[in-house]
């Protein structure tokens, strides 16, 4: 029922889709002014099986050759469909999961949020395989010595009911988590008052200062200092507690097989566009926290 209803709500737009037909052929076309829609007649499957085929690669990892054996389509083809479809798709569910207003986090936030009711956003970074390039300087950019391989993270941020509201491009393993909240535009979105929650990783209370934002992380054992106060320990219980479900989103979107291994190198240009689709697709799923209590 839920791939018929979203089929449903992108049929319109996708019957107006342009299919990529590879740089060359895009810059032709551009500069001949030729329409690249795909008429009924000339399509080889349907779209509702263009969506399943593309899903189907998302979800299982399956490899194109694959795809090809249960569809009567080849790999060139069926490699150009999912291109189109996952940036359609990226671009539709980022505007079917706007990023919400703060009066609609409030009204679905559980009660277990009662200390830090001015929740906007529980972020965190997860980590996506590419092929490594065969450029150096590219290679060195990516490398982490911590992992021993070439990394590239995200950041996810979640409702406090649960829902993913953010997800920023690719940036390489390098990237510390406080350059990444820079330059995501995770902080363009935030409004005075609001609160994020957060691992004690990211310092970035100095980056939120200036929107009148705070920061709610587990706290620093300071200089002289040997333990937590009572109050300390408590509040690190109850952030651990609150913030774990943004690493239960990440799971989530772990799921998708597609990302359980190393990305092609072919699929670079649009590895931004599959980790964001993979990331709003899991709102379909059954919602993580009850707006009743927190499991």
């Amino acid at each position: 029922k839920t791939l018929i209803a979203l089929f449903e709500y992108l049929e319109p737009k996708a019957t107006r889709m342009h299919v990529w037909r590879g740089e060359k052929a895009e810059r032709e076309r551009a500069a001949s002014g030729v329409s690249g829609r795909v008429h009924h007649s000339d399509r080889k499957l349907s779209l509702l099986d263009e969506l399943l085929a593309v899903l189907m690669r998302l979800r299982l990892g399956l490899l194109v050759e694959d795809i090809c054996q249960r569809f009567p389509i080849s790999p060139s083809y069926f490699s150009k469909l999912f291109t189109t479809w996952i940036v359609f798709l990226s671009k539709e569910l980022s505007l079917l999961f706007p990023w919400p207003a703060a009066g609609k986090v409030k009204l679905h936030t559980p009660p277990d949020f009662l200390k830090f009711p001015n929740t906007r956003v529980i972020i965190d970074c997860f980590e996506v395989f590419l092929e490594r390039p065969s450029s150096l300087k590219a290679n060195c950019q990516a490398f982490s010595h911590y992992k021993n391989h070439a990394p590239f993270k995200s950041l996810i941020g979640i409702s406090p009911g649960g829902v993913v509201t953010f997800c920023s491009p690719l940036y390489t393993g390098r990237a510390s988590d406080k350059f990444i909240v820079k330059q995501s535009g995770l902080i363009n979105l935030l409004e005075p008052n609001d609160n994020v929650m957060a691992d004690r990783g990211f310092d970035i209370q100095d980056l939120l200062l200036p929107k009148r934002v705070t920061l709610n992380i587990p706290p620093f054992l300071g200089q002289g200092r040997s333990q937590f106060s009572a109050k300390e320990v408590d509040d690190t219980r109850l952030i651990a507690s609150l913030r774990i479900h943004v690493e239960r989103a990440i799971a989530r979107v772990k799921c998708f097989h597609i990302l359980q291994g190393i990305l092609p190198i072919t699929l670079t240009p649009v590895a931004n566009h599959i980790v964001q689709v993979c990331a709003f697709v899991t709102n379909f799923s059954d919602p993580l926290l009850s707006e009743k209590s927190v499991p």
